[in-house]
């Protein structure tokens, strides 16, 4: 199982990765409308948008020299960007690459471990 990061205008522009631990926080875009009736009452009312951002904290681990070396550079040259991230469920997800500047740790030769968070919402 792996997971795909795409550059949203140009889907050519990608990086493959296998299947990272996932942390996941749903943060659905809320707002409270109150106001007072001619009474003098206070009423107020939840309302929510039909979209849902989502926030993917991932971490990719057992990553090679070669996978992290291509990673930094697309990193690189997509930051910022619109990113179609599709998981291992083949969901796609539209959105920005939130980690900036992002860590590499070494666990041994050709072992890395490296985080990402991704924040957008589901797509099509």
């Amino acid at each position: 199982m792996s997971v795909t990061f795409a550059y949203f205008y140009n889907e050519s522009d990608a990086i493959e990765l296998p299947s990272p631990e996932l942390g996941n926080g749903y943060n659905i875009r809320t707002g409270t409308n109150t106001h007072t009736t001619m009474s003098g009452k206070i009423k107020s009312h939840i309302t929510t948008q039909a979209t849902q951002q989502v926030k993917h904290i991932m971490e990719f681990s057992g990553l090679s020299d070669t996978t992290v070396l291509a990673l930094r550079s697309w990193l690189i040259d997509n930051i910022g960007n619109w990113i179609l991230y599709t998981d291992w469920r083949e969901q796609e997800w539209k959105g920005h690459i939130l980690t900036n500047p992002f860590e590499i740790a070494e666990r041994s030769r050709d072992d890395y471990i490296v985080q990402l968070v991704f924040e957008g919402e589901k797509y099509g």
